[in-house]
């Protein structure tokens, strides 16, 4: 008996998914899932160092080293320190941004070229004081 008599062999046929609905891909946009916080009385969204990565296209690790570098201004929020068991290596907790400066941050990289690509065309000093001076418009 082959497959013409009706045996059917393990793959010879898709698998029937029964009852079970495909549910649609999360959103892509940076700011689909803010946290609200209450800064000096006044309530605030703030976004995360991934929702800075999402924005500007780069990773969190190249976001951090900027910060590192004094490229990137720290975080005017950031959560409390972690206790207990959650807190193993980490001394401060995560880095909140304001919807202000994640745009501030997407329109400096294009104003001064920063991810164009040609050596020699980014303005890094230039980029660095836009970001200063925005920070300090928060």
């Amino acid at each position: 008996m082959g497959a013409e008599g009706g045996l059917r062999y393990p793959g010879s046929r898709p698998p029937v998914e029964h009852g079970k609905t495909k549910q649609p891909p999360p959103p892509t946009a940076w700011d689909f899932r803010p946290q609200l916080w209450t800064i000096n009385g006044v309530e605030t969204e703030l976004f995360t160092i991934g929702s800075l990565a999402a924005a500007t296209g780069m990773s969190p690790i190249s976001l951090r080293r900027w910060e590192s570098e004094g490229i990137l201004p720290p975080p005017s929020v950031r959560t409390p320190k972690p206790t207990g068991a959650q807190a193993q290596g980490s001394k401060v907790g995560r880095r909140l941004y304001t919807r202000h400066q994640i745009e501030l941050v997407v329109r400096g990289i294009a104003l001064f070229r920063i991810k164009d690509g040609r050596k020699g065309k980014a303005d890094w000093r230039g980029f660095t004081k836009y970001l200063l001076i925005g920070w300090a418009l928060v």
